[in-house]
């Protein structure tokens, strides 16, 4: 019975034996298999990697700095990333400052082909820089106050600037010789805006009201009366027919450009209204205001439609994407924020300026937002397209350094 069992065990240790060298020889080429799946992978990741970087080389080489960074941050994960990333993200890195001014800048705007910024400064000059490279092309000096507000006419010819030494002038963007000056105020001008066509100017001064010039000539058109206190902004509509202002006296008012007759006023912030925009199709307007809140309103009715919370402090500057669905709002508290106009919901935070962030413009193709600061300095933040930005509360952009020739720190999402 004994020698049965022995044999028994015996015989079944050996099949043990024999499927456990199976096991471990399948598990082997199951081993060198997997090993060799990830070297397959690897040299994948690796070629992407390498078409990437060839790739970002002859989109710089062309001066693409936009679809140079674009590759770069689509190869941010990749486990292949070697030096040669952190070469080209200094090289395209934003956010991108521009530095020049010796006093805070009041305003900024960007041309239409997003090639050219222009900042307005309390250093009494407005300045044009390169929007690529952050490189200032030209300074605009003339000016015996401080300037501030700019304006750049839909096809970047003319710049037109409003100062403090009551005066409205406007320059040739190619050369910066100063071509005109409109004369008139008694008082600082605070708003200047062009019409679609360029054919004509709208400014907003000291004097509680906003005034219609023709651009070509430099005569005056119209008054615009009926604010009780200082116009601080003011804006056209896209066809040219609407104007709209903001003013100390905590309202906003719709006029007809034509006519100058006022049509509407906007009443429901609690403090004054700082800056006003017009959406592209004329339907929606967008103001900001001292009592810290952004507002949205229906242009026909006037009846306010939405109320965007969020800032700390009161609201200086806003603007509107080209197709309406984003707003961009610059405040006291340091920041910039981005907007859904749709929800009224905060998609973003820009942080990066060290004092409070006087102006906000937005790129045509939605791509670039500028932002101005009392800190004497502007900043270009750069996406693909602002749905970028809609990527919740983690979305918080800070920037230490932003020189496409200086060391770049940068924390948060992109």
């Amino acid at each position: 019975m004994s020698s049965t069992f022995a044999a028994v065990s015996n015989r079944l240790f050996a099949l043990i034996s024999v499927v456990a060298g199976i096991i471990y020889f399948q598990n082997n080429r199951l081993n060198e298999t997997i090993k060799q799946l990830h070297v397959e992978q690897s040299k994948t990741r690796r070629l992407i990697y390498d078409a990437a970087m060839n790739a970002i080389q002859n989109a710089y080489d062309e001066k693409n700095y936009d679809l140079a960074f674009e590759l770069l941050w689509q190869n941010v994960a990749n486990s292949e990333r070697g030096f040669e990333w952190g070469y080209w993200y200094r090289k395209t890195a934003y956010p991108l400052t521009l530095k020049g001014h010796s006093r805070p800048v009041t305003s900024v705007a960007i041309s239409t082909d997003g090639k050219r910024i222009v900042t307005g400064s309390r250093d009494n000059t407005a300045r044009i820089w390169d929007a690529e490279t952050g490189k200032e092309l030209r300074k605009l000096e003339g000016h015996s106050g401080p300037v501030y507000s700019v304006a750049i006419s839909t096809d970047g010819k003319r710049i037109v600037t409003g100062s403090d030494d009551n005066t409205v002038r406007i320059w040739e963007a190619e050369t910066g010789k100063e071509l005109r000056k409109l004369e008139g105020y008694s008082s600082p001008v605070y708003s200047v805006a062009i019409s679609t066509d360029g054919k004509r100017i709208v400014t907003g001064s000291d004097d509680n009201m906003a005034r219609i010039w023709e651009a070509e000539t430099g005569k005056e058109l119209k008054k615009l009366e009926g604010h009780s206190s200082p116009v601080y902004s003011v804006a056209i509509s896209t066809d040219g027919k609407r104007i709209v202002t903001g003013s100390l006296d905590k309202t906003a008012r719709i006029w007809e450009a034509e006519t100058g007759k006022e049509l509407r006023k906007l009443e429901g912030h609690s403090g004054p209204v700082t800056s006003v925009a017009i959406s592209t199709d004329g339907k929606r307007i967008v103001t900001g205001s001292d009592d810290n809140t952004v507002r949205i309103w229906e242009a026909e009715t006037g009846k306010e439609l939405r109320k965007l919370e969020g800032h700390s402090g009161p609201v200086l500057s806003v603007a509107i994407s080209t197709d309406g669905k984003h707003i961009v709002t610059g405040s006291l508290d340091k920041t910039a924020r981005i907007w859904d106009a749709e929800t009224g919901k905060e998609l973003s935070k820009l942080e990066g300026h060290g004092r409070p962030v006087t102006s906000v413009a937005i790129s045509t193709d939605g791509k670039r937002i500028v932002t101005g600061s009392n800190d004497k300095t502007a900043i270009l933040w750069l996406s693909t397209s602002l749905q970028e930005f809609r990527r919740g509360a983690t979305n918080s952009f800070r920037v230490q350094q932003c020189n496409h020739d200086e060391s770049l720190e940068f924390e948060g999402a992109r």
